[in-house]
């Protein structure tokens, strides 16, 4: 499903493209209706004008939200995409090397260049800000499990990994705080099963995971900071939090139907 949703990335994008330019030619015939107020051009350089502004954004925005994850860099891509076609369309332009005939003058044509920029630049700006946005799901332990343990594959791999949120992201965690608390969830539901098997075994593996996960918890949160000075304070809050956490296992009791609810409700106040 997730590979299926980053093809539908450049299909979506398209799409909103061309649903957008309804709007915009009812909102260019409302505001010329009777000659309008805007009688200093005509209704067809106005939607022209207004096509070159919102159609990036709707083109960028709804292309972030079809993607599963890396919502940010599918922005980026979508953006330089457009500014590619831009450049592109303006060297045929100028080359003399299009069949297509452009209406205006050559100021109008690179102020519909310089909108369009600007509207991909809207686009990624959104993007850059809703990424600390992004609604964090509740997950059940079977959801947990399924995104660490393609983390745990890509870590095992022996691969180099810049950031631990990555593997995590393509395993279905859509912000750095869910990928956290997948791994949280999983701990916790490590350590339910060891607890009630009463198997020292199985205890002294939980210890080593609960141990072996605390670097992997704080690298989520703390690998996207570039100051020195920032990523120490980072990780010793992360680290705290997370060694609270696994305190907390501890006294709660397995058994109880109260567990779930116990660890969601810290993991809520982390």
């Amino acid at each position: 499903m997730r590979p299926l949703r980053f093809l539908l990335v450049l299909p979506a994008s398209i799409l909103a493209a061309v649903v957008v330019l309804f709007p915009i030619h009812w909102a260019t015939l409302l505001l010329m209706h009777e000659n309008g107020f805007l009688h200093f051009m005509s209704s067809e350089t106005l939607e022209s004008l207004l096509r070159s502004a919102l159609v990036p954004p709707a083109f960028v925005t709804v292309g972030m939200y079809t993607a599963p994850s890396y919502r940010f860099r599918t922005a980026l891509v979508l953006a330089v995409l457009l500014v590619i076609c831009v450049l592109v369309g303006l060297t045929m332009v100028y080359t003399g090397r299009t069949m297509v005939e452009f209406e205006g003058s050559p100021v109008m044509l690179a102020i519909k260049s310089v909108l369009v920029l600007a509207g991909a630049s809207f686009g990624v700006l959104g993007a850059w800000r809703a990424q600390d946005q992004v609604p964090v799901r509740s997950l059940t332990p079977e959801g947990a499990r399924q995104i660490v343990e393609h983390a745990e594959a890509e870590f095992a791999s022996g691969h180099k990994i810049d950031d631990a949120f990555a593997p995590f992201a393509e395993g279905g965690a859509a912000s750095r705080q869910e990928a956290r608390n997948a791994l949280l969830i999983v701990v916790a539901d490590f350590y339910r099963h060891a607890a009630l098997s009463g198997d020292r075994d199985e205890l002294a593996l939980y210890e080593d995971y609960a141990a072996s996960s605390r670097f992997i918890a704080t690298r989520i949160v703390c690998d996207a900071i570039v100051s020195p000075a920032e990523i120490a304070t980072c990780a010793k809050r992360a680290g705290s939090h997370y060694e609270s956490f696994v305190a907390l296992l501890r006294t709660l009791d397995p058994a109880e139907e109260s567990y779930w609810a116990s660890v969601s409700k810290h993991i809520e106040t982390m």
